[in-house]
């Protein structure tokens, strides 16, 4: 029995069986010659399953900063308004309010973020007030999902969403208190249904950028080894390298997001940072199909 199961531990590994996983790649690839030869000569398919990997690894601080990001509007845009709206009165399902219409209220930037109006002049969400998140009319309250600050924006941009529109039934007689309503828990899970799509959408985007961009550049990778190091690859090896060769190139990318220290030119560097690492992906592939030949 020992003898079977040492045998069995013994036991040699095809010889196209990949040496390397792919979380052994995404340190690996920012120096390992040995990875890019194995992942030329042994990994499989596109490696699409280590982009997906990639990004989704990569975009947790971006989309920690989009969160707190979003966190920041909804206080400066949702929730600080709704405090500062006077207490009224809703009585059979309409608004009653004693202050000369339309009611604004702006924020710290001068900007109108509330309106109350029960004259019919304001309602919908005019291009005047382009930063106006609360609308509260005669017989319905309507509230638009804050836009975030991104990259280097001073100030968050005016939201394009489709408001929510919350129509008051006829039977409805309350007093409305602004500060009791920011601390609803319909205004909160608004926040968190936000902020929990936000991680997957970024992974989306990026996803579907990069799916498109490195197989696109797999064809003139080709060209590229062909002219500049005389050698040829399959389309599946160019994609495979290029993905694993951009992983320095993506963990920047994603930092400088997540720093916002996006500049002109930032692209260019990144650009040359893949072309670098795909020429070493290059070169140390060749060399060991050399070797291989010559032994």
């Amino acid at each position: 029995m020992e003898n079977g199961v040492r045998k069995e531990k013994n036991k040699l590994k095809p010889i196209d069986t990949p040496v390397y996983r792919y979380w052994s790649a995404l340190y690996m690839s920012f120096y390992s010659r040995r990875l890019y030869v194995d992942v030329g000569k042994r990994w499989r398919g596109f490696a699409l399953f280590y982009l997906i990997l990639t990004i989704a690894l990569f975009s947790i601080p971006f989309a920690l900063r989009m969160s707190f990001s979003l966190n920041e509007a909804f206080k400066d845009q949702i929730t600080d308004p709704l405090s500062k709206i006077p207490v009224f009165d809703i009585q059979n399902g309409e608004v009653s309010f004693d202050k000369p219409m339309p009611y604004l209220i702006k924020n710290e930037q001068g900007q109108v973020v509330v309106a109350i109006d029960t004259t019919g002049k304001i309602n919908d969400f005019p291009t005047d007030f382009p930063y106006l998140t609360v609308l509260i009319n005669k017989s319905k309250i309507s509230l638009k999902v804050p836009s975030l600050k991104l990259f280097n924006m001073t100030d968050s941009k005016p939201s394009r969403s489709e408001p929510l529109v919350q129509k008051f039934d006829k039977s409805t007689n309350l007093v409305f208190d602004g500060k009791k309503i920011a601390e609803q828990n319909s205004i909160k899970n608004l926040k968190l249904f936000s902020q929990l799509m936000i991680y997957p959408m970024v992974v989306a985007i990026f996803l579907s950028i990069f799916i498109v961009f490195f197989l696109v550049l797999a064809f003139l990778g080709q060209v590229f080894s062909n002219i500049f190091f005389s050698f040829n690859v399959s389309f599946l090896q160019s994609c495979r390298l290029l993905i694993v060769a951009g992983t320095p190139m993506l963990l920047l990318l994603l930092i400088m997001f997540t720093l916002n220290s996006i500049f002109p030119g930032s692209g260019f560097i990144l650009f040359a940072l893949l072309i670098a690492y795909y020429s070493f992906a290059l070169y140390s592939l060749r060399a060991e199909s050399r070797r291989v030949m010559i032994s």
